[in-house]
């Protein structure tokens, strides 16, 4: 003890009299408000040291919990320098841990010996189920787009209510309440006199149904979503699992029902302490006075800082000091921080006057004053500075950066943070291409990674092929151009439109076919040079050896079989980030022997599994670091949380990333839930703001762009405006000059872009495509779109597999067709009942199954079945007995252009023709496609800087369709047609109304003018080979395949 009495009265001296207050008050509740900087881990450890020189007290009847592991290690760190190895008989736990503990202890009470816990990927499957076996009526049932939507919303209420410890009667009791209140609430109330869509006028103070309705609607799906709750929780029971929320509401009850349990801790635990208290979930608190309540006034410290309460979204409240302070405030101890030593005073009173405007504060008297010497009282404010740009911002900084290193700074001294990782992308691109060393701990998900995704595509290819031969032929010709096959592009395009045209002769031709005979026949010698034929053939072995071994191999075995076959790990271990790709590779070993030791499993079972986690966002992480060692720091904001740097840049200051708080993961809740207030996201964003600010000594600087990289203007963050305002500092607005701006150019906004390379064109070879091509209104949509994927698409001819939703499509299509031709072929002229109508919708989708998941063939079935009486009862008795059905158009010459077509229907009046177009898909989310191009929004937006929206300068696809139909009808040279109108007719209802709409517009002589340019630009640009610049949307498939192929592996 005689290390301990010395190292503590050592720390002891330092300590200021708040500091000291709160160390020497072992006895009785303590509430410590330390703001940042204050010192609260040593005062936590100082505490634990004096508990053990003045109280009877041994190490091991001290519990302290903390929010993270991370902090667990700095105690423990801190408490080893005061008592040495007795620093590992103090339980120092996570909330998580310490219930992991109890369990472990009393396995008997718990019976919990073959539990395991459920991982992110059971979770989503066990919802999936729940899903699945909603009935079609129930408020969260989705018949079209994603099944399982509601999956990541449901898993993020489950958390809340585990942590919060509410049932799902609990919970639905009160949503009933809070719906009861509505219709008396001011906010459902019309402001003003306003007419509705069919006319009638609603006075001021009118209750506005509408708005009513939609706020019960969505309150159904909570109650709904909660009574869901009991079952998430049975299948946990049923298949001996369960997650850390679990753990701690099965101590919470064990501790209610079995006193004898509970006094085994409350009398092994004489103090408790908690950091980060402001972090704390409503179960989590719960728990801590379970083990308190065994004393009227318990030896409980708390430390927290509501200010730095910013992790409300994992389930922490602020409320639970308020509660802390409520229970106990007979005997309570108040003590608050405010000698700073991290900050310069400058900086803390910058950060105050942000933070003052919160109201969700325990108190206002918390300001923080500088006591470091080396920098309490430097000259430097905090810095607003705003860019033109984001390229701007990027390279502004990065310059600051270099300017500081080359000053002597080290790098491991400086910060960037950010609100999300996506922020910094260009800038680490940037700093590391100019050869500065960066730090950055991020984890990385392998199943995103250009390696890995190759891999999995090859792997995705062998299971369609031993599933149905011939059903991966999109994903060869993909895999085809890999440098592994040493095929060069031209060739494959080449093999793409000869094998398209064989198929069209009605007779069977496929790739793996294909592949073995290339050079072997004389008459394809003129298309291929010699040396590629080789190429082709060896691939085309290549891929038929791939086949056999995954017919017979392990699941590990063929992993390793194809990285060493195709000379995959002997390409990655020679690019220049070998030891990243070696650890992607080794995590993906890694899953595969962890998952095929739980359960016996076949290469389609673990390319659903890796599918399942892509759609839901559940990543297999490894952590990334850009550079071991010194580097400069790139985090996020949450992640800076209890660190500090002398110099900190926060990035990307704008309001539509800083003044929101993290994104709302499930439904939202009653305010009435809450027992305390319910808070607000302007306050936690505030809050996230402070917290990021205070991270930095000496200076921080706050940055913005005023546009994107696309022009597209943007708004600084209001805790810019209020720092400004609070005279923290003065606004200034920096302009590069271009030069300086040249090289980000070249190295970063270059790179990022979607451009087909030149190897992948040949002028002669394209011209033979395009001798006899025609262009119909899908070909000229698909390229205004994106020229890569017309490339691809249409003049390729690249196989692809109908999706889901176009099968269904098609279903509907079919079932309408036969319709017409049925009545045409009945002697009395009759249209088939509804019975026959649906079953032709239904043999269609029966024949077609295939193309779906189980449950998206049952959902759509079922949604169907549903929508198609009513669509038949809607419009059979003005269906026309003279109509044409699928009425083709062919090589209709205009403006030296030939067109071609395909129209749903044809109705007549005399030589007038209404065209109508069948639509699946929700009429509300449609009505944009029907919109002309607006000149108006086009203007407003360039003249704010912005990028126009696609359909406002080149109008809607469905609008484009309706007037290439006119054109078409018009130039028909063997009729004297005259189009009236153009009708879309959408097979699925409204689901606000169940009305079946349709849109019924005509044509003006303008819009056809309009058209017919489109039409000339667009066909003389496929006539000029212009492919190479792509859309660069990431849902577009076709461009993320080039971006791989060009940025290599």
């Amino acid at each position: 003890m005689n290390k301990l009495t010395t190292d503590f009265k050592a720390v002891y001296q330092r300590l200021n009299q708040a500091q000291r207050k709160a160390v020497d008050t072992v006895e009785g509740p303590v509430l410590v408000i330390a703001g940042p900087g204050t010192g609260k881990t040593e005062i936590l450890a100082a505490r634990i040291a004096n508990i053990l020189l003045t109280t009877d007290a041994l190490p091991e009847n001290i519990l302290c919990l903390t929010y993270t592991d991370a902090g667990t290690v700095a105690m423990r760190s801190r408490l080893l320098q005061f008592i040495g190895p007795n620093a590992y008989r103090v339980d120092i736990f996570t909330f998580h841990a310490f219930c992991n503990l109890v369990i472990q202890e009393q396995a008997d009470h718990f019976g919990l010996r073959n539990l395991t816990t459920i991982s992110e990927l059971e979770q989503f499957r066990y919802v999936r189920e729940i899903i699945d076996a909603f009935p079609h009526d129930h408020p969260l049932t989705r018949s079209t787009g994603d099944l399982h939507f509601e999956a990541d919303r449901l898993l993020a209420l489950y958390e809340i209510m585990k942590k919060e410890d509410w049932s799902s009667a609990w919970l639905a009791e009160r949503v009933d309440a809070y719906a009861a209140t509505l219709a008396d609430s001011p906010e459902f109330l019309y402001k003003r006199q306003t007419k509705g869509p069919d006319g009638t006028v609603y006075k001021k103070g009118d209750l506005n149904e509408r708005k009513l309705r939609e706020e019960l609607r969505k309150l159904e799906q909570v109650k709904a979503a909660a009574q869901s709750f009991d079952d998430y929780q049975r299948l946990l029971a049923e298949r001996g699992r369960y997650d850390f929320a679990d753990m701690i509401l099965w101590c919470i009850a064990a501790f209610k029902q079995n006193s004898d349990l509970l006094a085994t801790y409350q009398e092994r635990y004489l103090y408790l302490l908690v950091d980060e208290f402001q972090d704390t979930s409503g179960s989590q608190f719960e728990l801590l006075l379970q083990l308190a309540d065994y004393w009227d006034a318990p030896n409980l410290f708390v430390v927290g800082d509501d200010d730095q309460s910013i992790f409300r979204f994992q389930g922490a409240s602020v409320e639970n000091i308020r509660r802390f302070a409520g229970r106990y405030q007979d005997s309570l101890t108040t003590v608050t921080l405010t000698d700073n030593h991290r900050s310069s005073q400058l900086i803390l009173d910058g950060a105050a006057g942000l933070i003052s405007r919160n109201l969700e504060r325990l108190s206002n008297d918390k300001q923080l004053r500088a006591m470091n010497p080396e920098v309490a009282t430097l000259p430097e404010p905090p810095e607003l500075v705003g860019y033109a740009t984001t390229a701007h911002e990027t390279v502004a900084v990065a310059n600051r950066i270099a300017a500081l290193l080359d000053q002597g700074v080290l790098p491991e001294q400086i910060a960037v943070i950010y609100r999300n990782h996506s922020q910094s992308d260009e800038i680490i691109r940037f700093l590391t291409g100019r050869g500065v060393a960066v730090q950055t701990r991020r984890r990385a998900d392998i199943l995103q990674e250009p390696l890995i995704l190759k891999l999995l595509t090859i792997l995705r290819y062998l299971a369609a092929e031993l599933d149905r031969p011939h059903s991966g032929e999109r994903l060869l010709f993909e895999i085809l151009h890999e440098a592994w096959f040493e095929v060069p592009p031209l060739a494959l395009a080449r093999l793409s439109v000869e094998i398209a045209r064989h198929r069209t002769e009605k007779r069977p031709c496929y790739w793996r076919e294909q592949l073995p005979l290339q050079g072997l026949d004389k008459g394809q010698q003129s298309l291929f040079p010699a040396s590629h034929d080789l190429q082709l053939r060896r691939a085309g072995e290549t891929v038929e050896e791939l086949l056999r071994d995954a017919a017979t191999m392990t699941l590990q075995e063929l992993l390793h079989h194809v990285i060493t076959r195709l000379g995959i790990l002997a390409q990655a271990l020679s690019a220049h980030e070998r030891v990243w790709h070696l650890e992607l590779l080794n995590t993906l070993f890694d899953f595969v022997r962890e998952e095929t030791a739980k359960v016996t499993m076949s290469l389609s079972d673990l390319l659903a599994m890796l599918a399942d986690m892509q759609q839901q966002g559940i990543s297999l992480p490894v952590e990334k670091l850009s550079y071991t060692g010194a580097g400069v720091n790139f985090l996020t904001a949450h992640g800076s949380k209890g660190l500090q740097f002398d110099y900190v840049f926060m990035l990307g200051c704008t309001r539509s990333v800083w003044d929101s708080a993290s994104r709302n993961r499930t439904y939202k809740l009653p305010p009435t839930i809450w027992s305390g207030p319910a808070g607000s996201e302007e306050e936690e964003s505030r809050r996230l703001f402070y917290v990021a600010m205070t991270r930095a000594r000496k200076q921080v600087v706050i940055s913005w762009p005023e546009r994107d990289n696309k022009e597209k203007e943007l708004e600084k963050s209001r805790f810019v405006a209020e720092l400004a305002e609070a005279g923290v500092a003065a606004l200034q607005q920096v302009v590069l000059a271009d030069e300086e701006l040249l090289a980000f150019g070249s190295r970063v906004l270059q790179a990022a872009s979607a451009r087909l390379p030149s190897a992948f064109i040949d002028d002669s070879f394209v011209d033979s495509l395009l001798q006899k091509y025609s262009l119909s209104v899908t070909h000229l949509n698909s390229y205004l779109r994106c020229p890569v994927a017309f490339y691809f698409n249409t003049l390729l001819r690249v196989p692809a597999p109908m999706s889901a939703a176009l099968t269904f499509g098609s279903a509907v299509h079919h079932a309408l067709e036969q319709v017409f031709r049925k009545m045409k072929n009945d002697p009395a002229r009759r249209f088939p009942n509804v019975a026959t109508f649906v079953d032709d919708f239904r043999w269609f989708m029966q024949k077609h199954e295939a193309g779906f998941t189980p449950a998206e063939f049952r959902r759509r079935l079922e949604y169907g079945e549903a929508i198609l009486p009513g669509f038949h009862e809607a419009h059979h008795r003005s269906w026309k007995q003279d109509a044409l059905v699928e009425y083709p158009f062919r090589s209709i010459l205009v403006d030296g252009v030939p067109l071609n077509g395909k129209l749903d229907m044809l109705e007549f009046s005399g030589s007038h023709v209404t065209v109508v177009d069948y639509k699946t898909g929700n009429p509300v989310k449609a009505r944009k496609k029907l919109n002309p191009p607006d000149p108006e929004k086009v203007a407003k937006a360039q003249a704010e800087g912005k990028e126009p929206n696609d359909d406002d300068l080149l109008g809607g696809d469905y609008w484009r369709q309706a007037v290439f139909y006119r054109i078409l009808v018009e130039h028909e040279p063997r009729r004297n047609w005259i189009m009236s109108a153009a009708r879309f007719e959408f097979v699925e209802p409204e689901k606000d109304t169940g009305e079946y709409k349709s849109a019924r517009f005509e044509v003006s002589d303008h819009e056809v003018a309009q058209v017919r340019q489109q039409i000339k630009e667009v066909y003389a640009k496929i006539q000029a080979k212009e492919f190479h610049v792509g859309c660069n949307k990431p849902e577009c498939e076709w461009c993320s395949f080039v971006k791989r192929f060009t940025g290599g592996v």
